[in-house]
């Protein structure tokens, strides 16, 4: 430290008696220059040597903030990619399973069609087969009532042209030959 005192010293007086030089020549002040030059080294070294491990260690704390920076994006880029990935995955799937599904709706679309439409037609052909066993049915009906009808009538003509033919004894006789059968079939 003595010897920086000494040298800062030294130079200093230096430049002060190099400045009461000649006037009119014009030279460069090089004994000034010097010493302006070996305080600028002696304050330098000063710095180097008193701030040297604060100064590395400033470097050294700045360059690790600055790798762990690194790091960081770089993990933040990783992991971002990686969702990235996992975004992608994802609507492929679900574009995979909507494809999935608008097909398996069409399918089920076709399939319900064609079941309704084979039941309506089943159901069609049960109410085509329900009227046409009514309309027997209710035509036998009417047949038979005609029938009974023309029965009744014709019993009714008949009577009416037996009782206007036969004679109080031929009906009589009549009477007692259909008791007669009556009596002998029992």
């Amino acid at each position: 430290m003595r010897l920086i005192m000494f040298l800062i010293l030294f130079f200093s007086f230096h430049a002060f008696a190099a400045e009461e030089g000649a006037h009119g020549i014009i030279h460069l002040p090089w004994g000034m220059i010097i010493s302006q030059i070996a305080n600028f080294t002696i304050l330098i070294l000063i710095l180097f040597f008193t701030q040297r491990k604060k100064i590395s260690q400033y470097f050294a704390d700045k360059r690790a903030e600055f790798v762990n920076q690194v790091e960081a994006a770089s993990n933040s880029k990783k992991e971002a990619q990686s969702q990235l990935q996992e975004v992608k995955a994802r609507v492929d799937k679900l574009e995979t399973s909507f494809d999935q599904q608008v097909e398996e709706a069409k399918k089920n679309a076709e399939e319900s069609y064609r079941t309704q439409l084979a039941e309506a037609k089943n159901e069609a052909m049960r109410m085509k087969n329900l009227t046409q066993t009514s309309l027997e049915f209710e035509a036998q009906r009417e047949i038979e009532k005609l029938r009974l009808e023309v029965y009744e009538k014709s019993a009714e003509i008949a009577e009416k042209d037996i009782e206007s033919k036969m004679t109080p004894e031929q009906q009589k006789a009549w009477n007692s030959h259909f008791v007669q059968n009556v009596k002998g079939a029992h």
